[in-house]
């Protein structure tokens, strides 16, 4: 291909297990989120398996649990909040 060029195509893989996408717009420090429990924020790491310019695939959250889906200035493991929960249906 020459420079400027660009093609498409389709990758295939295994499926993967325990796998969720995420908007990186909900993610710090590269594989950081914060997960809602008892009306405080719990930095959680996850493993990024995939990074696009928008999402990433990633493990290590649980079934169910509230990730915290906008950027709180200052935000901080143990803070206070009040959770307002939307489920995402794909």
């Amino acid at each position: 291909i020459r420079d400027g060029r660009f093609l498409t195509g389709e990758i295939e893989s295994k499926p993967m297990q325990d796998v969720f996408e995420i908007p990186l717009s909900w993610m710090h420090n590269d594989n950081q989120v914060y997960v809602v429990a008892e009306n405080q924020l719990m930095e959680r790491d996850v493993e990024v398996l995939f990074r696009s310019r928008s999402h990433a695939l990633s493990r290590g959250l649980d079934s169910g649990e509230v990730v915290l889906s906008e950027a709180l200035t200052n935000a901080f493991d143990g803070m206070m909040v009040s959770a307002k929960i939307e489920e995402i249906n794909d």
